[in-house]
This record gives C-alpha cells, structure tokens and sequence, in this order.
C-alpha cells in the first residue's frame, strides 16, 4: 500500500514513531547509544552507480594469456553477485610515448593511437585496455566513459607525455598549434569505439588534475597541465568536434585533485564553456568544499561525479577505513550522482595499498583480495545503481532504498573501541522485524553477524572496533528521489 493510498495510517504511523522516537531518545541516553536518524522524506541523489578506471591495470591484464585470472580477476570487478558488481568504467584514451624515453613502468605505457603527427591511425593499438572494455560491458558495465591524461608526445612542448618543465610548478604542455590535432585525436577514439565496437562512451574528459604542479617531464606516468585558459580552448575545441562529427558523447570536466579545486576551476572557465559542459567531474582526494560543489552542480543543472579517489596511506586497513570515510562523506555530502574508484587493480610487483586487488604474473598469476576490497563492497553490491541516497544524522553513514524495495545502511566505526548505535527508523511507515548485518573488521572479511531485530521503529547495534558494517531490511513501497 502506498502513501498516498493510506494518508490516515501514515499519519498515525509518523505520530507513533514519534512518540518511540522520543521515547528511544532517553532510552539512548540511557544506554550510553548514539542515536542516528534516518529520513525518508529527505531524499537525495538517485545513484548511478560505481566505477574504476581502466588504467593502467586493464593495459596488462587484458593482455595475459592466462585466461582463467583473467575471468576470476573480472568476475572479482565486476560480478554484482560475486564481486563488486560495479557498473562504470574510465576507459583512458592513451597518448603513447615517445620511443626516446622510458620513464614509465611498463603497467602504465599506455599505447596511443597516432604515433606521428603525419602517420595513419594505428587502431590495433591499446589490445589489452580494449579487450577489459569490451568484456566489462558484457558483464553488465552500464556506463563507459573516456578520458585523456596527455595529448600524443609528438603534439607536446617537452616531446614527452609525462609533462612539460623540469621541476614544480609544471607549465602546459599542449603545443599551441596541437589545440585541433588533440580535440580531434581524441574524437577520432571515440568515434571509432562507436562504429567498429558499439561503445557509445557516456561522457568524455580531455583533463586529468589539469592545474596540478606534479606533470613534469620525466615522471612515471602520463599527465599534462592546462592553465585555465588553456583548458577553456581545449574543452571548446573538443565539444565543437563532438557536435560536428555527430557523436552523443558529452563533454565532462574538470577533474582536478580536490574538490576545492573543482570549485576554483569550474568559476573560472568561460560561461560557453560551462554551459558545453554536461558533467562535473572532481576528485575527492582532498578539499572541505564538498556541499559548496554540490550545490554549484545542482544551480548547473549539472550531473556530478567523483572520478578518481583512493588512497595508501594508512597501512591496509587504514586505508580501508579511509576509503568507507570518503565514500560515506561523498554520497552524503557532495550528493555525487557516481563515484569512481582509481584502480581495482594494482600490480603485487609495485606493493602499496593504492587497490582493492593487487596480481602478479611473475608470482604465477597470484591474486591477492586487500582490505579495500571489502570495505568496498560494503557500498557496492548493496547500494545499487538505481538507489536513492537519504538524509542522515551521522557523517559515515550512507543511507539508500535500493531498487529492489530495500533499506541499506553502511555504517563506518573508525575508533578503536565498540560504537554502540541505534539508528532511528520510525519516520518509515512500514518495517521488516529484522535487518541482516554483515560486517569487515581487521580480522574478518563480510561476516554475517545473522540477524538483528526492530523495536518500535529502532534498529540497536555494536559496532566491532574499526569496522565497516552493512545492515539491509525491508521497509514500505520506495518512489523516484530527486535527480
């Protein structure tokens, strides 16, 4: 039965949840409980859903032989049921080196499509970053964008796509004559996935962290700077040739480190340029600017997404804490429509705790699932594309009706004693008695804690110190949120 089909029962439902709110309040108190209120009359954002970007892992491991890592390794991606289940993918239109340098760990050569300026397009290029396109998708990738982290060598100042000046701050390193030859190369990708594969890319990004100072020549991976001049010509350029080679293909930008800087970047750039822009995009490696962006994109009637976040910093599961704190913060407070992960995959040669899964083919196609993994999965294989994200009380809780008529809550514990919650459900005017709970600790990975039962609208929990934990139940008939 809907709300609108019982406006009597509702109304008594609310005023009673009331009282149990009020009542529970003391009991909290009491009972030294945080209390944390979930509303389902604030809604949000409706999600689109979760990624990773394809570089560079996707540039080796597309081209292994040995096929069945291969399959395990896309199942443990992009499999909802037994995997992360994410449905987007950043498909990274390489530049390719010049053959002068070897600057780069061979993971992240990605090859170009253009080795001359004067030479044919050589399409049988990128095989591997293709071939985990391509399979993605057949297993249920929804949302394939493209982007670009250096136009061809041959089209750059310091002949390197590495980037231009030998020490910070890094100087653009678009040649002045290459604004064209670059909005046309990467059009030229994009149309060529359409017509020869039937991938019609979502979005496309010609700037990655465009006013970073770290794009400098001889660095280990592919980045150019692009004043905010400059990156008004390019984004220009690039929207024009989309319109006149007749491709769907938005235009996203601009992808900088923070979201202050999104901020900072998006104010300055020409009104023609913001209104050729469809998507904003940010990293979210840093910033405080979070509801100030997300208010931005929504006076631009803009979709916002998190490109890029992850993180190795904190040892392994620190990092996982961090990466659930992040997440929590992102869908909350910026309100973003996707969120992207950096890297599922990372190379065990290279050890860091950048992943969610780190291989190795000198180790004998080893496979090794790191702490990210699971802290992620906490979000993505229970707030599904399609949900509708809620307001709540508590900064590192993320609250979601999935399509499917469940309520989902991800709830972070990043102390190192127990949090004891109680989360307060009562503005909800149906119920399950129960919610099944799993939970990521230091020690285990998604254990069942089996089922923990409702009372009076209240769901009461201890949170395992330093834990990520998942609580999912059925509750009254869900309606389109606000996009």
């Amino acid at each position: 039965m809907s709300l609108i089909e019982l406006p009597f029962m509702v109304t008594i439902t609310v005023c009673c949840g009331m009282l149990a709110m009020l009542a529970l309040a003391g009991q909290a108190s009491e009972a030294g409980r945080e209390l944390i209120r979930v509303n389902p009359r604030q809604r949000q954002q409706v999600f689109e859903g979760w990624g990773t970007s394809l570089c560079w892992w996707a540039n080796a491991v597309g081209g292994w032989s040995d096929q069945a890592t291969r399959a395990r390794l896309m199942e443990l991606v992009f499999d909802p049921e037994e995997g992360l289940g994410l449905n987007i993918v950043r498909y990274n239109i390489g530049g390719g080196e010049n053959p002068r340098y070897n600057f780069m760990p061979s993971w992240r050569a990605v090859p170009g499509f253009k080795a001359e300026r004067d030479e044919p397009y050589q399409w049988g290029a990128d095989p591997g970053q293709r071939w985990v396109l391509l399979e993605s998708i057949k297993r249920g990738v929804t949302i394939a964008e493209a982007f670009s982290n250096s136009p061809p060598w041959w089209m750059t100042v310091s002949g390197s796509v590495t980037g231009n000046g030998k020490r910070r701050p890094a100087e653009n390193n678009l040649r002045e004559d290459m604004y064209d030859a670059f909005a046309d190369y990467l059009t030229e990708v994009v149309r060529h996935y359409r017509d020869c594969y039937g991938v019609a890319f979502d979005t496309l990004a010609p700037l990655n962290e465009p006013t970073a100072a770290w794009w400098t020549f001889g660095n280990n991976q592919e980045g150019c700077h692009f004043t905010a001049d400059k990156q008004d010509l390019i984004l220009m350029k690039t929207a024009e040739q989309l319109a006149r080679k007749g491709l769907a293909t938005r235009l996203s930008a601009p992808d900088e480190y923070s979201v202050d800087e999104t901020i900072e970047t998006w104010q300055s750039y020409e009104p023609a340029t913001r209104q050729a822009v469809s998507q904003i995009n940010t990293h979210s490696y840093a910033g405080d600017g979070r509801a100030a962006l997300m208010h931005l994109a929504r006076d631009a009637n803009r979709r916002l997404y998190v490109s890029e976040y992850g993180n190795g910093i904190n040892g392994e599961f620190g990092s996982a804490l961090e990466l659930a704190r992040v997440i929590s913060l992102d869908l909350n407070e910026l309100q973003c429509d996707g969120w992207v992960y950096w890297q599922a995959v990372g190379d065990l040669d290279e050890p860091d705790d950048w992943h969610a899964i780190h291989v190795s083919q000198s180790r004998g196609a080893e496979v090794v699932v790191k702490k990210q993994y699971w802290a992620l999965l906490h979000f993505t294989r229970y707030v599904r594309p399609g949900s509708v994200i809620l307001s709540v009380s508590a900064e590192d809780v993320v609250a979601a009706l999935d399509p499917g008529g469940r309520l989902v809550l991800v709830a972070t514990n990043r102390e190192a004693a127990d949090r004891s919650v109680a989360f307060d459900l009562s503005a909800f005017p149906r119920l399950a008695e129960w919610a099944e709970w799993t939970s990521t600790t230091e020690e285990e990975n998604h254990k069942s804690q089996g089922q923990v039962p409702l009372r009076d609208g209240i769901l009461a929990a201890d949170l395992a110190p330093r834990s990520v934990n998942t609580f999912l139940m059925n509750v009254a008939q869900r309606s389109n949120g606000r996009h």
